[in-house]
């Protein structure tokens, strides 16, 4: 295990404050065990291991569980807008197919440059260097998780039927996809929707999402990065080029396949 980790089993108890952990004792917690305690009283849940981990100058402490969670109520699919397609972008983190755009706050970029000199003071060995450089990190990280789970719990929740892309691999743009966390976010939204009810269709990876007009469906060249609105030479159409591969998206998860018409 790390350096910087260590997994406790055993007799492990919480209370509202403090959680109580082998050979440790009791630690107070910054934030409230009041859920947690209330399962675990109404024998829902018990504690499996705790972890404590460093990272900087800050504790850290995670309780694995096991959890009693029901099974969610089937989400009934009563109109075409009930599906949504999803779009995966770098202009914008998600397009939805009814048109909705979501932007990603991209933590890494706006820091990159103070990581970068943090990083330069590091390797000549300033004091407290070594800190800093964490702690930058793990603000980028936590802005990072934050937004992932805020807008996959609201998709999750809202949408009965998510149709989203496989990933492709870009090694050109491999930076600004880990800022993204386009994996990340495909990850969450597996189990969120399994939570809440909700039904996940994953295209194909090869699927033309981003080349086929999605009011004729005729098949145009590849599109440049730099291209920004999408063309078709069949019927005319103009369209903002997420917006399109949204719209494929939907079309791929029809309505009349699921229950509930």
């Amino acid at each position: 295990m790390d350096d910087n980790k260590a997994r406790l089993t055993g007799s492990i108890r919480v209370t509202p404050r403090h959680v109580k952990l082998p050979r440790i004792g009791k630690v107070r917690t910054k934030e409230r065990t009041d859920k947690l305690l209330e399962l675990i009283q109404a024998g829902k849940a018990r504690i499996l291991s705790a972890t404590i981990s460093r990272e900087a100058d800050r504790w850290f402490l995670s309780l694995t569980c096991e959890v009693e969670r029901p099974d969610p109520e089937p989400r009934e699919v009563r109109s075409p807008e009930d599906i949504v397609g999803v779009d995966l972008g770098l202009e914008s983190f998600i397009t939805l197919s009814d048109g909705t755009k979501v932007e990603a706050p991209k933590p890494l970029k706006k820091a990159l440059r103070l990581l970068e000199r943090r990083s330069r003071q590091l390797s000549r060995k300033q004091k407290h260097s070594s800190l800093r450089l964490a702690r930058l990190h793990r603000r980028v990280r936590n802005i990072r998780w934050d937004f992932l789970h805020k807008v996959t719990t609201w998709l999750a929740k809202t949408k009965p039927v998510i149709v989203v892309q496989g990933m492709s691999r870009n090694g050109n743009l491999s930076q600004a996809i880990y800022d993204a966390s386009w994996g990340m976010f495909r990850r969450m939204l597996e189990y969120k929707c399994q939570w809440y009810g909700a039904v996940l269709i994953v295209a194909p990876r090869d699927f033309p999402s981003t080349k086929v007009c999605s009011n004729c469906g005729e098949i145009s060249p590849p599109l440049l990065l730099s291209q920004r609105v999408f063309r078709c030479d069949a019927c005319g159409l103009e369209i903002d080029r997420d917006w399109n591969a949204a719209l494929n998206l939907w079309q791929y998860g029809p309505y009349r396949e699921f229950p509930g018409k």
